[in-house]
């Protein structure tokens, strides 16, 4: 999908180009039907080269639409399995934000901003301390932008895991944010992470907006 010329996925690697390190690898998940349609890979190889972005590219294909992007994330298992930061971003916006200068041991990030909808992820913060989190109930006005940052994407991996085995999904999909939960209940601290700004570029409404911002 273009808008004003450039493919959705463009006007997000543009948004965030800034933050991108040479040792970054991104690993890029889609379904065989849409991979295979819109050939996927040659895309995402042609845009991030227009971007000037050399990193290596990982790709993972599922065999249709899973029940949430937890699910999906799991499908990414052996390439995000490390004792190392991860980040879990939604690609259908335009956003702009500041990574932490040094992410500690048990500790993770969740993108935030000012929603007064029910859409969205909302967050609880207590003494700059995210205590809860939840989907689809508003609960404090403070919403995720779907960015997802922990130190470690084996313990990324693991709270997925306890998510899926309790069944915990609404309408039934499993969501990333919610997982946050069990991390926190093991002592880790999950901060707030102020975003700068943020376009949605995920429905007919939102792109018309940004279109007449630009």
């Amino acid at each position: 999908i273009e808008i004003k010329g450039n493919k959705i996925l463009s006007w997000f690697l543009f948004s965030v180009r800034h933050l991108i390190k040479p040792n970054d690898e991104f690993v890029l998940i889609t379904t065989q039907y849409f991979s295979h349609k819109f050939n996927f890979k040659k895309e995402v190889e042609t845009l991030f080269k227009l971007h000037g972005l050399p990193n290596q590219l990982h790709f993972v294909e599922t065999q249709g639409t899973l029940a949430g992007t937890s699910l999906t994330v799991l499908q990414a298992e052996d390439l995000v399995s490390a004792n190392q930061p991860v980040l879990v971003i939604y690609p259908d916006q335009f956003i702009d934000f500041e990574l932490p200068d040094d992410i500690k041991p048990n500790s993770g990030y969740l993108g935030l901003y000012l929603n007064f909808g029910n859409k969205s992820g909302f967050a609880e913060v207590n003494n700059g301390l995210i205590t809860k989190f939840v989907e689809k109930q508003n609960i404090s006005n403070i919403a995720s932008t779907g960015l997802y940052l922990l130190s470690s994407g084996k313990d990324l991996i693991k709270a997925l895991k306890k998510q899926i085995n309790s069944g915990e999904t609404l309408n039934g999909e499993y969501y990333v944010g919610p997982s946050f939960n069990y991390l926190i209940e093991e002592g880790y601290h999950i901060f707030p992470l102020p975003v700068l700004a943020k376009y949605v570029l995920g429905d007919i409404e939102s792109i018309k907006l940004f279109e007449k911002r630009n």
